[in-house]
């Protein structure tokens, strides 16, 4: 399996399951590195943006897209 179809597949199926990976993601993120949630001023809003920008450049990296 290439990584663009586990890519695919992966966010295909947490799609299916309802779940929004940005939770997990900035959990992980704010516990790795608490002085960085100062940054953000509504976290709400930037988690959902920089979720979905670095999604998009993980998949362009994997598909060898040269804007990445």
């Amino acid at each position: 399996m290439t990584d663009v179809a586990a890519m695919e597949a992966s966010l295909a199926a947490v799609a299916v399951a309802g779940i929004d990976i940005r939770h997990a993601l900035f959990d992980r993120f704010f516990a790795a590195f608490p002085d960085r949630r100062a940054s953000f001023m509504v976290v709400d809003a930037s988690s959902r943006r920089m979720t979905d920008e670095t999604l998009q450049m993980m998949y362009g990296l994997a598909k060898g897209e040269s804007w990445v």
